[in-house]
């Protein structure tokens, strides 16, 4: 990641506020077909935003660990 994505200050609050109300669940991602399959479910406050299967939800994980692990080099 070589771009460092930086919100604008007048926003704060308001961000800090909605990421405060995020979080993951597990789940199962039905399918057309009747089967499910194992899913990570994000939901901010009380409603469902997404269901992630479990590639998508490793994916994000890793994007989610590098973004961390670039604040710490120099």
């Amino acid at each position: 990641m070589n771009h460092i994505f930086t919100t604008r200050p007048e926003l704060h609050a308001d961000n800090v506020n909605r990421a405060a109300l995020i979080r993951a669940a597990p789940g199962r991602l039905a399918k057309p077909d009747g089967s499910t399959e194992p899913a990570v479910i994000i939901f901010s406050g009380r409603g469902l935003q997404y269901a992630l299967n479990q590639a998508q939800a490793y994916r994000l994980a890793d994007s989610i660990a590098n973004a961390l692990e670039s604040h710490r080099k120099p």
